[in-house]
């Protein structure tokens, strides 16, 4: 028996969707320099802008101007994560070169620094010893970590003798 009243679409009047962000070359390799640890322009807005293709004009300026992917980049957690391990860096750097502030404050603040250095900074200051990769998996099974334990012909099964 077929069905008398057919479903009726959704109204989507009056509904707002956002549309996706525009594509922008500039920002997007911008953004790899400057929020990268290991970049020569890591943090360093100048330079970071003339890497990407700015003219110096615009990059001694986005600071100033605030155009919209600025914006939108200083709302990311990768910006604020950036922000923190320069801040780190700077307080490591402060720690080992100054001797002024007293010990408790000096200790409170190398410690901070460097619990954020080994997080955010992990190329660089972890103390991590690795037992698996960067996506977690094992990077030994049980077998081939023993291999010690069985005969070395076994390990070249399969391979032809000249």
């Amino acid at each position: 028996m077929a069905n008398a009243n057919p479903p009726t679409p959704p109204d989507n009047t009056g509904k707002t969707y956002k549309t996706l962000k525009t594509f922008n070359p500039k920002a997007d390799i911008f953004k790899q320099f400057f929020l990268n640890p290991t970049s020569a322009t890591f943090m360093n807005v100048r330079a970071s802008a003339l890497r990407a293709g700015y003219s110096e004009l615009y990059a001694n300026n986005i600071t100033v101007q605030k155009p919209k992917w600025w914006r939108e980049l200083q709302d990311t957690s990768d910006f604020r994560r950036a922000q923190m391990l320069n801040k780190a860096e700077s307080a490591l750097y402060n720690t080992v070169a100054q001797e002024t502030e007293d010990r408790d404050d000096k200790k409170l603040k190398h410690d901070a620094a460097k619990f954020i250095s080994e997080r955010l900074g992990k190329e660089h200051y972890s103390t991590r010893q690795e037992l698996t990769d960067k996506g977690g998996r094992r990077l030994f099974e049980k077998e081939t970590r023993e291999t010690h334990n069985i005969p070395l012909s076994t390990l070249f099964k399969g391979v032809k003798q000249e």
